[in-house]
């Protein structure tokens, strides 16, 4: 089952990161994280919200094309700081 989630930061709320994976897993873990994730977690702390999630009984290519799509429309609705 994909997933897209969102880790939001708790001093504000707002969301800092928008991520996808193949596992639900993905979103829980620390591993593979820019510097700046780091940094804000570190300070704050965050939240984990799963924003979406694929079926399970669709195909993986099709579960892939779905969070992508899913990841861009996120991330052009709360918009992009890590560049």
């Amino acid at each position: 089952m994909g997933v897209v989630y969102a880790h939001i930061r708790k001093d504000t709320g707002l969301p800092f990161y928008i991520g996808k994976g193949l596992k639900e897993t993905r979103a829980y873990s620390k591993k593979n994280r820019s510097k700046y994730w780091h940094n804000i977690v570190n300070k704050v702390g965050y939240e984990i919200k799963i924003l979406f999630q694929t079926d399970p009984s669709l195909l993986r290519e099709e579960q892939n094309r779905l969070i992508i799509e899913k990841e861009i429309e996120y991330i052009n609705l709360y918009g992009r700081k890590i560049i």
